[in-house]
């Protein structure tokens, strides 16, 4: 359980990076100029982090998978969807305010941060993605049915409703 959380503390440890150098930027913005750099390199270092630590949640889904450890999965999985909410809405909003105040790097960072916001999604979705292929492998859920869960994993919002729907499904009685 350790892996799952410390992916959701580094998630939010990006936040209080960018916040600080959000306030920085509206408080003096030559002051933010003169160390964009070393900005950008601590917030691409906290990012660097959370990509880490996300690949090692996708191998402990697929050694959770393997195991055929059910309770772990879907557990975890509605810890890190529903721990990763607040994160999305966040980050939305910080991300804007970020571009807005990087005086013309926006366009340069945008993309990174689409990208970053979909990789969370998919490292949040792997447990989910792991237990769709237990439900499957037990003959729980159809094949349809697999494919348009898994659709609905990675995807923005629907992975939340897609959460809900699969954790009612239960492989055995535990």
């Amino acid at each position: 359980m350790k892996k799952p959380l410390f992916f959701l503390i580094s998630l939010y440890s990006i936040f209080f990076t960018m916040f600080v150098f959000v306030i920085i930027g509206i408080l003096n913005k030559k002051l933010y100029m003169d160390n964009i750099q070393y900005i950008f390199t601590l917030i691409l270092i906290n990012f660097l982090i959370v990509i880490a630590v996300g690949i090692i949640n996708i191998l402990f889904s697929r050694r959770l998978f393997l195991q055929k450890d059910e309770l772990k999965l879907i557990t975890i999985l509605k810890i890190l969807k529903f721990g990763s909410i607040p994160f999305f809405v966040i980050f939305f909003i910080l991300s804007v305010i970020f571009l807005a105040v990087s005086h013309g790097f926006g366009f340069l960072i945008a993309p990174f941060l689409i990208l970053f916001a979909y990789f969370v999604l998919i490292v949040s979705s792997c447990f989910g993605l792991a237990y769709i292929g237990l439900l499957k492998k037990n003959r729980i859920i159809s094949r349809t049915t697999k494919m348009v869960y898994q659709l609905m994993l990675i995807c923005f919002v629907l992975d939340i409703i897609c959460t809900i729907v699969i954790s009612q499904k239960k492989i055995s009685n535990i």
